[in-house]
């Protein structure tokens, strides 16, 4: 988001770095719930 939000002049560059945030944060919570279920993550 940081790296859009420096690019905030330019609309297209700005939302297209907000769906990679985007995307990484649901990257990341699909990682967590797969450690919680499998009960590695304490």
């Amino acid at each position: 988001m940081v790296e859009g939000y420096g690019r905030r002049r330019y609309k297209s560059d700005y939302i297209r770095f907000l769906v990679y945030a985007h995307s990484s944060v649901d990257e990341t919570r699909d990682h967590l719930e797969s450690l919680f279920e499998t009960k590695s993550l304490t």
